[in-house]
């Protein structure tokens, strides 16, 4: 994890602490995605979660060139999410932003190193090599779960000339993944929490 992620998430841990209704479990929803917005003098922190799916259309690490270039396509966009939310009255720019797709991107060649690891170990130390399938088969089971999931997350950070923003338009958002039907905003500021729930058709949300 980026020192980016530790630090938005920790300044949004420590706002959910304040707002605890707004801390519930996001939960893994094909065509949704959850946004969490954080604002604090003149600065705008964003997560942006949601299922494989609905960001690229399949949750399985990519099977060929077509699908691997569809990933790379997606973290590109993702990357600019200046440009897929609009932050409004408040002369916001985009300063820092993070990409993170899910395990599965990457659970094959991570396999293939713990196989070869866990062979090394047989040849030396049959006691060791029990305790090691051991935590192959938690690590497995962890890894196949996340990869089954197939959650993308997206983290920004915007400067804003003028406070902070009134309101946010995800319309480009949702022009740019098709496939997502709604987002679910959690939202607080200095006037309290706020959020609702985004629409192709209704993108628009005042913010605390």
């Amino acid at each position: 994890m980026s020192r980016h992620s530790v630090l938005f998430l920790g300044a949004f841990a420590a706002s959910l602490v304040a707002e605890p209704a707004l801390a519930q479990q996001h939960a893994h929803e094909h065509g949704v995605a959850h946004l969490d917005v954080a604002t604090d003098a003149g600065r705008v922190d964003i997560r942006l979660q949601g299922a494989g799916d609905g960001f690229v259309g399949f949750e399985h690490a990519p099977r060929d060139e077509s699908e691997r270039r569809t990933v790379a396509a997606a973290v590109a966009t993702l990357r600019r999410l200046d440009v897929l939310l609009d932050l409004q009255g408040a002369r916001c720019t985009l300063a820092e932003s993070e990409v993170a797709p899910p395990a599965a991107e990457t659970a094959g060649h991570h396999d293939h190193e713990h196989e070869h690891e866990h062979e090394h170990e047989h040849e030396h130390e049959h006691e060791h090599e029990h305790e090691h399938d051991h935590d192959h088969d938690h690590d497995h089971d962890h890894d196949h779960d996340h990869a089954r999931h197939g959650d993308w997350s997206v983290a920004a950070t915007f400067a804003c000339a003028d406070g902070v923003p009134a309101a946010l338009d995800a319309a480009a958002l949702f022009d740019a993944l098709p496939r997502l039907r709604e987002i679910r905003v959690q939202a607080i500021g200095a006037g309290g929490q706020g959020g609702g729930t985004l629409l192709p058709g209704a993108s628009r949300l005042e913010l605390p």
